[in-house]
């Protein structure tokens, strides 16, 4: 992958560059930091035509390396208003790579919308697509899998064209379903105000990267596949799938339930894994599913409704936790309805479970009221008043209906891992870039003791730094893995890569997110977390957020 393919939208031109040396060992989300620091004016708005999209597949993209299929989207994110890359699985990372692209950027703002980009081995097209104005992701997919049946798709629904803060954009999974999203930071309404309704990449004619030393190369992908089928964790969650973090999650005390007001669930049984795998056997569903090519682990799943129908293929532990126990709503077929409207519709569902929860302490919310929870994220998707409040996020409807008792970060939304009895992944959502995000360095060991968390979180946020920039996926358990990550490295593209090599290619990553933030106006002061964290203790565990605030401002002295 050498292609850096760069699309200015306001004056429908196509212009294409051979990467540099200096951005050869970069991939996924350490290249958009890259990139972004280099040539976005961290003052510009993020809806404005200085802000740029950046499509970037990980390093191992395109390869037969298991699980490293991810892609990364980054921008100057409207939600936080600072850098944010987001992540996800689905087909476009493995063909992007196959296509030889490095990178897609997507620069200016049109006059008129949407278009659609045509990707193709030896052809990049802008095209006119005003039919597919306002189309929902699954509709949308449809229509253009009939013309192009073989392509990966990445789209936005109605909420990205409509610019909500909430808003994401959908991947096309292996069945051809746009049920992956890299869904935090808004970034659909970033691809909505460049007038791109979707981007759609056939690889036909195009191949994956050679390695460098086929033999090496071959001997160390045995060794990752070792690696992950001998991980104990690996069994459980090919089992389960990430719903099976329910019942522990309610157990821990770290479930977040009616607002973030408690860490347990009592209908947590509605919303685990054997009540999916119940549902799911007898209408002919799967808990198996992998979210990418080349996953070994499979720890998704593939959900019919009552009527034997195709639902959706990603409803996971975070969905489940954040428009279920949240909500205080134990009915897995309303949650999966709403999983599925969040992902025609093309919204996050932890920005939405979030926001809806905190209506639930006024007027317009009842908790536990499927119906209703129901009703709002179609508000959400067809824009109503009250919609696009929601549809903006949650530190936007706090602020609309005066409430101080925000569950955000750099105004995002706090994601299904209650900080105060994780007090490890509450110190990544303090001082990450990215703002609250469990992706960003999620920290579980000795999870109620504050002592040693920005240590522990200051490794992890190192770590998947690693990981996002390679294109591996969480639940393959790689991760700190650098030996491999270097060995990899060395037998595909014959150059000399070590340990201390990548740890300096994450931390130079950080620090880039961190000036970047910081020229945008998110100084130290935004490493803080909500005040009621830090006052209201959380039932079963009755524990509050406790990390000295001194920890959190000096985690990143120490790169």
């Amino acid at each position: 992958m050498n292609r850096i393919v760069r699309i200015d939208m306001k004056n429908q031109e196509v212009r294409e560059e051979k990467a540099s040396k200096e951005l050869f060992l970069l991939g996924g989300r350490s290249l958009i930091d890259k990139i972004l620091t280099d040539e976005v004016d961290p003052a510009v708005h993020p809806l404005g035509e200085g802000n740029k999209l950046v499509f970037a597949p990980g390093l191992f993209a395109g390869t037969p390396i298991p699980n490293s299929g991810r892609l990364s989207i980054g921008a100057k994110s409207p939600l936080t208003g600072g850098i944010k890359e987001s992540n996800g699985g689905g087909t476009v990372a493995l063909t992007m790579a196959r296509l030889g692209i490095k990178a897609l950027v997507i620069e200016q703002r049109p006059e008129n919308a949407p278009y659609i980009l045509i990707v193709k081995k030896d052809s990049v097209a802008i095209e006119p697509a005003p039919e597919l104005a306002m189309a929902g992701n699954y509709e949308l997919c449809g229509r253009l899998r009939e013309k192009y049946p073989h392509a990966a798709i990445a789209s936005i629904g109605p909420c990205g064209e409509m610019k909500m803060t909430a808003s994401t954009i959908a991947l096309t999974d292996t069945n051809g379903f746009p049920s992956r999203h890299c869904g935090r930071g808004g970034l659909g309404a970033v691809m909505g105000s460049k007038g791109l309704k979707a981007v759609v990449l056939d690889d036909k004619g195009g191949s994956g990267k050679a390695p460098s030393d086929p033999d090496a190369f071959k001997e160390n992908i045995k060794e990752v596949i070792e690696l992950i089928k001998s991980n104990p964790r690996v069994p459980f969650f090919r089992r389960e799938g990430t719903a099976g973090m329910i019942p522990l999650a309610s157990a821990r005390g770290s479930l977040p339930t009616r607002n973030h007001r408690s860490g347990s669930f009592k209908g947590f049984e509605g919303l685990s894994s054997q009540r999916m795998a119940e549902l799911q056997s007898q209408r002919g569903g799967s808990m198996v599913h992998g979210c990418m090519p080349g996953c070994i682990v499979k720890c998704s799943n593939v959900y019919f409704d009552r009527d034997k129908k195709y639902l959706t293929s990603g409803f996971e532990y975070e969905s489940l936790a954040m428009l279920g126990a949240n909500l205080e709503i134990d009915d897995m077929d309303a949650v999966a309805a709403m999983e599925r409207k969040c992902d025609d519709y093309g919204l996050d569902t932890i920005e939405v479970g979030a926001a809806i929860g905190v209506l639930g302490e006024s007027v317009f919310f009842e908790f536990g009221n499927k119906e209703m929870a129901i009703d709002l994220v179609d508000q959400i998707g067809k824009g109503s008043p009250l919609g696009r409040v929601l549809g903006q996020g949650v530190a936007t409807t706090c602020h609309v209906l005066g409430t101080s008792r925000v569950p955000a970060v750099k105004g995002q939304a706090i994601p299904a891992h209650c900080a105060r009895s994780i007090k490890g992944v509450g110190v990544t959502y303090a001082t990450s870039p990215q703002g609250a995000d469990h992706t960003a360095g999620y920290v579980i060991d000795d999870n109620l003791s504050p002592v040693g968390q920005a240590d522990r979180s200051r490794v992890a946020q190192i770590n998947m730094m690693l990981m996002d920039s390679l294109g591996f996926c969480y639940f393959c358990f790689l991760m700190g893995k650098l030996s491999t990550y270097s060995k990899l490295i060395r037998s595909l593209y014959g150059v000399d890569c070590d340990e201390e090599m990548l740890i300096q290619l994450a931390k130079t990553a950080l620090k880039q997110e961190k000036e970047f933030n910081g020229r945008a106006g998110l100084t130290g002061a935004s490493d803080r977390m909500p005040e009621f964290l830090l006052t209201e203790p959380l039932p079963p565990t009755n524990s509050v957020f406790d990390v000295p605030q001194d920890d959190l401002v000096s985690l990143f002295d120490k790169l």
